[in-house]
C-alpha cells in the first residue's frame, strides 16, 4: 500500500500533463479501486499486474512499468521448471507460432493460435496490452508483448505442465495438447535457432538488363513489413517499366498439414 502511495505522489509531482488522456476524476477513481483491492501480503507479480494498467492509462507512451523478475520466476527457472513447447509472436489479436521447440509437435511455423488452455488469444492479449502505456496499433504494445510474453504468461496463469492449443492453419482448426518442456530444453533450441543466420523475409532481384524482377516472399505474416516492401519494390518496377515479374512464395508454405 505504501509503495503505491509513494508512486502516486511522485507521479502527480513530476508528470507534466497527467490528465491529458484521462480526467482527474477517472484518475482518482482508479486510485481508489486499486487501494481497496490491495493487501499487505500481495506478491510482487500481482502488484505489477494491478499497477501496470493504472500507469498505462496515462497513455503518453512513456509512463509505464516493466515486468519484474520475481523470486518465484527465478526459482522456477533454477529448478528447470516446464515452459511452453512453442515460441510464439504477437500479431494483432492472435499469437503466431514462430517455431516449435520439440519435434513431432503437430504444430507448424506460421500457425495461428486462437486460444490457449481454454482462453481466447484475444482475451489473453487484451490483458497483456492493458499493461503498456500507449494506444494499441502503434507498434509499442505489440513489440513490448513480444519481448515479455513468457514472464507475463507465468505471472498471469502459472502455466507450465501442459498446454491445450486451438490452432488454425488455412481454413482448418484443431485442438492440440502438448506437455510443457523443461526450460533447459527450450533454451538450448532457442540458442541454436538464434545462432542460425536467417534469410531476409522479403527480397527482390532484378535481371542485369532490368527486364525481369523476381520477388521472394518467405514470411506472409509480417503484414506491415510486407506492405512496405511491396510498395517500395513495385514503385521501382513501375519506374523501370518491368513487365516480367515472378513472385516466389514457396518458402512461405507450410510443410505439415492437418
Amino acid at each position: 500500500m505504501a509503495d503505491f502511495d509513494t508512486l502516486c505522489t511522485k507521479l502527480e509531482y513530476v508528470h507534466p500533463d497527467l490528465y491529458l488522456y484521462q480526467s482527474r476524476e477517472e484518475y482518482e477513481n482508479n486510485k481508489i479501486k486499486i487501494k481497496s483491492s490491495m493487501t499487505d501480503s500481495i506478491s510482487i507479480s500481482d502488484f505489477y499486474l494491478k499497477i501496470a494498467p493504472f500507469m498505462a492509462n496515462i497513455k503518453d507512451g512513456h509512463s509505464m512499468m516493466l515486468p519484474p523478475i520475481t523470486n518465484d520466476l527465478i526459482a522456477n527457472a533454477k529448478k528447470d521448471g516446464k515452459t511452453m513447447p512453442l515460441r510464439i509472436k504477437v500479431s494483432g489479436d492472435f499469437f503466431i507460432v514462430d517455431y516449435p521447440v520439440i519435434d513431432n509437435s503437430m504444430v507448424c511455423e506460421g500457425d495461428t493460435i486462437l486460444g490457449i488452455n481454454g482462453i481466447h488469444s484475444k482475451d489473453i492479449l487484451g490483458r497483456m496490452y492493458s499493461l503498456w502505456g500507449s494506444e494499441k496499433g502503434n507498434g509499442i504494445k505489440e513489440g513490448s508483448v513480444n519481448a515479455y510474453w513468457s514472464p507475463l504468461l507465468w505471472y498471469m496463469y502459472r502455466w507450465g505442465e501442459s498446454y491445450e492449443f486451438t490452432i488454425k492453419r488455412g481454413d482448418k482448426m484443431e485442438e492440440i495438447r502438448l506437455e510443457g518442456v523443461p526450460q533447459s530444453v527450450a533454451i538450448k533450441v532457442i540458442k541454436e535457432r538464434q545462432s542460425q543466420k536467417k534469410p531476409e523475409s522479403f527480397s527482390c532481384c532484378f535481371s542485369s538488363d532490368f527486364t525481369k524482377a523476381t520477388l521472394t516472399i518467405r514470411n506472409v505474416f509480417q503484414e506491415t513489413e510486407l506492405k512496405v516492401f511491396c510498395d517500395s519494390v513495385f514503385k521501382e518496377i513501375n519506374r523501370r517499366k518491368i513487365k516480367d515479374i515472378i513472385i516466389d512464395s514457396s518458402f512461405a508454405s507450410s510443410t505439415c498439414s492437418f
